[in-house]
């Protein structure tokens, strides 16, 4: 298990994708706080603010899949087109290899996308004013009445809401992650391995298991989402870990099938 976070954490996949997912998040913020550097300090955007925008408007939601999936889906790729999984299943067993691999998948993933949430949080507490804000002020957040974050942005500095979004990110992060490895063992392509969630992804977001199952289904991004309600956070965990669980029953069978046709 250390071998395998010690693989996932690799300085080159890991780093760059945290950058990119940062970069991501400012691609909204850094523009919106050029445009009102200049503005007086009470009508500026507050840390909270440019925090949360990339996620709306700066395409975090779309790239979230692929930035968590690089960190493992390109090593199982390796492993596979090298035959080194064949010894490391022959070694031990193929429920333990999936204990390690899922494990570094998730953790990976989720630090790469939580970890660049909290130094995106931590850069425009920096350079931005503070959210500490009454119910009157002109930056108030206009989060839906019934959101879970609605209340939370009048606590001191604002932090339950950074907490809440940080978890549900992370969390989100590390379910795409698993995905990624569930696609990297059936197409054995670096390239498809990252691109296949985001189409996991795109579909679910287009709205196809409202089709498929019904109206009332969760945006993908509902976890994090500015109008999170409670009933909203237990349906969205469930369906994340159901999502888990298909993969991982995919991804053994994928290593069943390599067995038996090694």
């Amino acid at each position: 298990m250390k071998e395998e976070l010690r693989l996932a954490f690799e300085p080159k996949r890991f780093w760059w994708a945290m950058l990119l997912l940062f970069l991501c998040f400012n691609g909204f913020s850094i523009p919106q706080w050029l445009n009102i550097f200049d503005w007086e300090p009470a009508f500026r955007e507050t840390s909270l603010m440019l925090t949360i925008g990339g996620i709306f408007f700066g395409g975090v939601m779309l790239i979230m899949p692929l930035c968590a999936s690089i960190p493992m889906a390109p090593l199982q790729v390796d492993e596979l087109r090298t035959s080194f999984i064949d010894w490391r299943i022959f070694r031990g067993s193929i429920r333990r290899y999936t204990l390690c691999k899922v494990t570094a998948a998730f953790v990976s993933g989720a630090a790469v996308t939580g970890g660049a949430f909290a130094l995106d949080a931590i850069l425009w507490n920096i350079l931005a004013s503070p959210c500490n804000v009454t119910p009157d002020s002109y930056s108030v957040i206009p989060f839906a009445e019934d959101c879970i974050y609605y209340s939370w942005q009048f606590m001191p500095g604002a932090w339950p809401v950074y907490v809440s979004m940080m978890l549900g990110i992370a969390f989100c992060g590390g379910i795409w992650a698993i995905t990624g490895l569930t696609a990297a063992v059936f197409v054995q392509d670096k390239l498809l391995s990252l691109i296949l969630p985001f189409c996991v992804y795109y579909l679910w977001r287009a709205g196809l298991p409202n089709v498929l199952f019904g109206s009332g289904f969760p945006h993908p991004a509902d976890l994090y989402n500015d109008a999170l309600t409670w009933p909203m956070v237990y349906q969205s965990v469930a369906v994340y870990l159901a999502l888990g669980l298909i993969c991982i029953l995919l991804y053994m069978a994928g290593l069943k099938r390599r067995v038996r046709s090694a």
